[in-house]
């Protein structure tokens, strides 16, 4: 939809590089606060709610550090790359494989991760580990556990990179917090994404002022974000095959909300095999 406008790119796709991050000056104070912390070689738990930019974070965090020449293993893909998969590769290093060859297949990865965390050591000291999405059941903190234990030549081998709501589950990393944004951030947020793309100003203040008080936090405001440019984009084609505007009652917003809920509601049935 984007290429409609001449955009160079989905200025509100959910994942976040360093080309459309956004930040204030409380959120870049956190930032360089949890920077410091991972060049000293220590843990960090990004603390804020769903929705608070926890993941935009963790993203821009493992890019500065990888810009400094400093080795960073991350799990960019949080679907199939969980915490516990992480883990559990790292894991099998000690283990014995047995004759069952998936479990082989675990080992060779876990010892080519484990290979990237020695080589990344030797050269910088203890490499910042981003292990993606973590739960708090007590399997996954006993197993976080064990990567913050592994030492080498008596230093911790990595420093974990940890994100969720509220306290952190592995006790001794350092607490850095994410506010949750205000009104002025979402506005700010959509405005800034537009702008990276060559949109600025293509949404004006009078329609993202509205999603800015509706929405709840940055994901809310992507999503109410891509509607009203989606909306955008109808308004301009219906203008182009007719010289006459489109009357006021068809396809207000709410009916456009409708609509969009219809379709959704039409494609596959996902509970079906």
């Amino acid at each position: 939809m984007h290429r409609i406008f001449g955009l160079t790119r989905d200025p509100f796709a959910a994942v976040c590089d360093g080309e459309l991050y956004w930040e204030n000056a409380a959120r870049a104070e956190t930032r360089a606060a949890a920077r410091d912390l991972l060049r000293q070689g220590r843990g960090v738990w990004v603390s804020g709610t769903r929705g608070s930019g926890r993941s935009a974070l963790l993203s821009r965090l493992a890019e500065d550090l990888s810009a400094e020449g400093r080795p960073v293993v991350y799990a960019d893909n949080p679907v199939a790359t969980t915490a516990e998969t992480f883990l559990g590769s790292l894991s099998a290093v000690v283990e014995d494989p047995g004759p069952d060859r998936s479990v082989r297949g675990l080992l060779s990865g876990a010892v080519s991760l484990y290979a990237r965390l020695v080589e990344g050591f030797s050269v910088r000291g203890p490499v910042p580990c981003f292990p993606g999405p973590v739960s708090a059941a007590p399997e996954v903190v006993a197993e976080l556990e064990i990567l913050r234990g592994l030492r080498l030549l008596g230093r911790p081998l990595v420093a974990l990179v940890l994100a969720g709501a509220g306290e952190s589950p592995l006790p001794g990393l350092q607490t850095v917090r994410l506010v949750p944004p205000s009104p002025d951030d979402l506005r700010d947020l959509l405005a800034h994404r537009l702008a990276c793309c060559g949109g600025a100003g293509l949404l004006p203040q009078g329609l993202l002022e509205p999603i800015a008080q509706r929405a709840r936090d940055f994901d809310e405001a992507l999503a109410l974000g891509r509607r009203a440019l989606s909306r955008e984009a109808y308004c301009r084609g219906f203008a182009a095959r007719s010289p006459e505007p489109p009357p006021s009652s068809l396809f207000r917003p709410a009916d456009l909300d409708e609509v969009a809920r219809l379709l959704d509601s039409l494609g596959p049935d996902l509970s079906k095999p």
